[in-house]
């Protein structure tokens, strides 16, 4: 990527021009400059969160996990008050089934550009409940299913799983940690 350049000897001859140049050249990628140059949209981005089986207090860890590390990463998340209006249950169900439509003109009225739709899922572990020293531990597997669609059109941008296991003092707890892991992976990508 050339930064700046100067003009030293510019010559033509029989219809070839040639121009010397001094250049400063980056290494650092385009997308980084034009980044820092304030260049590049501001994608905001709405987290939809479903299940049938997690806890709701899962779910609450798995959506802040993806919310914070997303927002780290430089994009923008859509608040809670716009979501509110995909939680009605005709529009949830619709989500829920696989069928976008009925949100993008929710999400497109408010800005959003692209809705990740995270489907959560745990089972226990294979040894879900280990004991040592008295203390017991469960296990938990969890995961997301995570696919990225336009806000504008309902075109699927991604589609991708993640999964984690951990431990924890009730099953609760595990399968929370589990999802969190997951969730980590899922927001990283």
């Amino acid at each position: 990527y050339i930064n700046s350049f100067q003009v030293l000897e510019e010559k033509s001859a029989e219809g070839i021009v040639t121009v010397k140049i001094q250049a400063t050249v980056s290494v650092e990628p385009l997308v980084d400059q034009l980044g820092k140059l304030g260049l590049l949209k501001d994608w905001t981005i709405a987290v939809v969160m479903v299940s049938n089986g997690p806890s709701q207090r899962s779910l609450e860890a798995a959506n802040a996990k993806l919310n914070e590390l997303i927002i780290k990463q430089g994009f923008r998340v859509v608040n809670q008050t716009i979501l509110l209006e995909l939680n009605k249950p005709a529009v949830f169900n619709e989500i829920k089934e696989g069928r976008y439509g009925a949100a993008t003109k929710v999400l497109k009225d408010n800005g959003v550009d692209v809705m990740l739709i995270a489907k959560a899922f745990t089972t226990p572990a294979q040894s879900s409940v280990t004991e040592a020293h008295g203390i017991q531990t469960f296990w938990a597997e969890g995961g997301l299913s995570i696919e990225a669609v336009r806000a504008d059109t309902s075109e699927m941008l991604d589609s991708k799983s993640f999964k984690g296991a951990a431990g924890g003092s009730s099953q609760d707890m595990a399968e929370t940690k589990a999802i969190e892991k997951a969730a980590s992976e899922g927001a990283a990508y």
